[in-house]
């Protein structure tokens, strides 16, 4: 008979986000939380006259600029931004290309991008708050889902 401690099976630990993708991530929500009408999911980036924002088409954000949480990643890391890198936006490999440069930017593989930056791939009830706000066009419970969404990527190292 077999001691208990050789027959079970360690689960392997969650890859910990590194101590800069977590503060990224806090400058993130900060960013949302003080300037709420500054995030949409819907664009990388969106900017009057700038990137594929049709010009005269005005952001939702006073200073002009709008982005999603793998904008808001580039921008305030001073990197480039979505419409500065190569392809056609529908296309699967624009996608791939750029929430693979999102989530070198914010140090994370390609996988936690995938379920950071897609709302569709958020938790349900993360999905469906956000949902609804969009629905009601209410900017300040779009960041707030956000910021816990975040906050929930932090605290389950991306695994959720």
């Amino acid at each position: 008979m077999h001691p208990d401690y050789l027959c079970h099976q360690e689960q392997p630990l969650p890859v910990r986000l590194k101590p800069e993708t977590v503060a990224l991530l806090k400058r993130i929500q900060r960013q949302f939380d003080k300037n709420p009408s500054g995030f949409h999911m819907s664009w990388w980036k969106r900017q009057e006259g700038v990137g594929y924002t049709n010009p005269g088409q005005a952001s939702f954000n006073p200073c002009g600029t709008t982005c999603c949480i793998g904008g808001w990643a580039a921008e305030l890391s001073g990197k480039s931004i979505l419409y500065l890198l190569p392809g056609n936006l529908h296309s699967p490999e624009y996608v791939y290309n750029s929430q693979s440069y999102y989530a070198e930017i914010l140090g994370i593989d390609v996988d936690k991008g995938w379920r950071l930056f897609h709302q569709e791939q958020w938790p349900q009830g993360f999905r469906e708050n956000y949902d609804e706000a969009e629905k009601s066009g209410n900017h300040e419970a779009m960041a707030s889902v956000a910021i816990q969404r975040i906050q929930h990527f932090i605290d389950t190292h991306g695994e959720e």
